[in-house]
């Protein structure tokens, strides 16, 4: 409960530096951090009020991070394109982001039951695909702001902040989504403290990274 409580503390500062910059890109953060907020809520209905079995709590949380996946990769979609051309934004941006959506879609409606019963593999090769792509715009924008001159410091620069907390979040949660079938094997407080590391952590220094780049002077986009 307690790190539930912290990330909404978060999601709630970056909501408000979000609805302060009123640009179009900071729109679509806030977006971001509402889904996120709403969510908490819910999970935290789940776990201090409702008296409901494991496997339904499970199926709930999964479609909520489905929810919160294509919010999330909508939201970074949107910021990543400012920083490459139309081929590079096409053939690896939209269309990956395309192709995930409709997989996501898919599983909300059907779970992909006529592919698999076993959904929760399902949903955690989801993930990783999410991840791999996070990964992959995050390493063209370092190439191309290394390979750029400009008079800006780079710690000055919110992308450089809000790019490196995308990145770092994605490199750390894979491992716990390829991971994540098996835990359910392990016993309740390994699968916790793995859960920590591998879950909440990431998720926390990735909100506090984007704090950080919402604080800086400069455009988002910048």
């Amino acid at each position: 409960l307690a790190w539930l409580e912290f990330r909404r503390v978060l999601f709630r500062s970056a909501f408000s530096l979000c609805i302060k910059r009123k640009d179009w890109v900071s729109i679509n953060f806030s977006f971001y951090f509402l889904t996120n907020l709403l969510v908490l809520i819910i999970s935290w209905t789940l776990v201090t009020t409702i008296s409901i079995p494991s496997s339904t709590k499970g199926l709930v949380y999964t479609n909520l991070n489905t929810v919160i996946s294509i919010v999330e990769l909508f939201t970074y979609v949107s910021f990543f394109r400012h920083f490459t051309n139309k081929i590079i934004y096409r053939y690896f941006l939209l269309t990956p982001f395309l192709v995930f959506l409709a997989f996501q879609m898919l599983f909300l409606l059907t779970r992909l039951s006529f592919i698999t019963t076993r959904y929760r593999y399902v949903f955690s090769i989801l993930n990783v695909f999410e991840f791999l792509m996070l990964i992959t715009w995050a390493l063209i924008y370092f190439y191309k702001l290394f390979n750029t001159k400009s008079s800006l410091e780079l710690f000055k620069r919110p992308s450089f902040w809000i790019v490196t907390g995308i990145f770092t979040f994605s490199v750390i949660s894979t491992p716990f989504y390829l991971l994540n079938p098996l835990l359910f094997d392990l016993k309740a407080e390994t699968r916790a403290t793995l859960g920590i590391f591998l879950f909440q952590l990431p998720i926390i220094l990735n909100s506090s990274l984007l704090i950080k780049g919402l604080l800086c002077r400069e455009k988002l986009t910048t």
